[in-house]
């Protein structure tokens, strides 16, 4: 665990500027590092079902987590659209009435109610001028007879597109040019109704001299060619209703991504893998997550059991599962506990236990931190590393060599403090091949 001090202006590594520990904070640091864990139940693309099950029956654990990515927005809440990415396009919430936030597809969604909207600032990264896939988890009321605006990006030209639904609650992506003429993808004969009070997968992507397209549940519905239409350098980007003039259909929002190229039929197909059936069993892929089974191998007509006899996934951290908010001492005193007695120094952290989320805030003057942690389960070995109260600049650097290394961000957050900079938190993994373990073990403290 490290932190900043500032010198002269410059940044540089030192032990935790917070000081919620010293010397055992060092030694917690180098045991982290050093021995080789278990994963446990272990997430890194977000889709809520573990990567080494995935990897076990050829899904993707995380390609789309990062390749060409732009912004990440889970919509978890509490006050702002925060953007998972490293490009950090935070959007600001307007127009809402009661709760913004409630219970989504996953954790939390952003519910929009006819005003509501959230503006993105004019961030560089937006520029897609090679192409961009937009992506998003969407649920609407049954029946719902009201165009639905769920995104839309202007240049400083007035060349926009925009994703959404129609009256018919059929998808579909417009692009306009300046001059003011629209060309429309979608809907067809083809298509069908996201107005049916259930959760959908949306996707349209475009490139230039390929055809947009847009995608249902990971089905290419409709596609065509879009003529004689430039995208420049973006002037406003936002999801829901782009002005007070336009009304929009009330519908929640979850887990949504826009990526700087066209992403193929075959990465759609995995971005809303979680809640498909890929075998014809009547069941999702979390559904055959839960009970063990194989989510590709072809349907026998086997009875199979209710869903709400199958025990709920431990391995992914929720909310319940952080421990409290807590401030230098107390967090040091907690983190110094589990570390265990002189005669057994590693007795927690040494004994298959690692921590996989930390969380930092500014709240009552002070920096706050919680963490989840506990067993993990033994069906991969690793390496772990975390760093929490860093800046930006140590984080940057810290994760571009873990990267170097291996290593896989599995969680990361900031806050902001009263004068305006930032400090990181992250949980990185790298897994390991039993026989690299084997070799490159090292003794534990007895």
């Amino acid at each position: 665990m490290r932190g900043p001090k500032t010198r002269g202006g410059a940044e540089t590594d030192s032990y935790v500027e917070i000081r919620l520990m010293t010397v055992a904070a060092l030694a917690i640091l180098v045991f982290t590092l050093l021995i080789p864990a278990i994963l446990r139940a272990v997430d890194a693309n977000g889709d809520n079902l573990d990567d080494a099950w995935e990897a076990r029956y050829g899904i993707t654990t995380g390609a789309y987590a990062s390749t060409n990515l732009v912004g990440w927005w889970q919509l978890d809440g509490p006050t702002h659209a925060i953007d998972r990415s490293p490009n950090q396009i935070n959007g600001t919430l307007g127009g809402f009435t009661g709760n913004a936030f409630g219970p989504g597809l996953f954790s939390n969604a952003l519910y929009f109610t006819p005003q509501a909207h959230v503006d993105f600032p004019t961030n560089s990264a937006l520029n897609t001028p090679n192409g961009l896939t937009f992506s998003a988890w969407i649920k609407s009321v049954n029946g719902a007879t009201n165009d639905a605006v769920i995104a839309t990006w202007i240049d400083t030209a007035t060349n926009s597109w925009s994703v959404g639904i129609n009256t018919k609650g059929m998808a579909q992506i417009s692009f306009a040019d300046a001059a003011g003429n629209t060309q429309i993808v979608g809907p067809s004969t083809n298509s069908a109704t996201l107005y049916d009070g259930t959760w959908h997968h949306l996707a349209a992507t475009w490139a230039p001299g390929q055809e947009a397209r847009v995608y249902v549940d990971g089905e290419n519905q409709d596609s065509g060619m879009i003529a004689a239409w430039t995208p420049g350098t973006v002037a406003a980007f936002s999801f829901g209703t782009p002005d007070d003039s336009v009304t929009n259909q009330t519908f929640i929002l979850d887990e949504t991504r826009l990526y700087n190229r066209a992403l193929g039929p075959n990465e759609i197909t995995q971005l809303p893998v979680t809640y498909t059936d890929l075998n014809g069993s009547g069941l999702s892929v979390w559904e055959d997550f839960q009970r063990g089974l194989n989510p590709i191998a072809p349907y026998t007509g086997s009875d199979i059991a209710p869903v709400n006899s199958v025990p709920v996934l431990t391995g992914e951290p929720s909310s319940s599962d952080f421990t409290p908010w807590m401030a230098n001492p107390e967090f040091g005193n907690f983190l110094l506990k589990l570390r265990g007695t002189k005669a057994h120094p590693s007795a927690y952290w040494g004994n298959g236990h690692w921590i996989n989320a930390v969380e930092g805030r500014w709240h009552d003057g002070v920096a706050q931190y919680r963490i989840t942690y506990g067993p993990k389960p033994k069906h991969k070995a690793l390496w772990w590393y975390w760093y929490l109260g860093i800046g930006q600049q140590s984080f940057k650097q810290h994760a571009g060599e873990m990267a170097a290394q291996g290593y896989t961000l599995l969680d990361g957050n900031y806050y902001t403090k009263p004068d305006g900079t930032r400090r990181y938190q992250g949980v990185w993994h790298k897994v390991i091949a039993p026989d690299v373990v084997a070799a490159a073990a090292v003794p534990r403290s007895k």
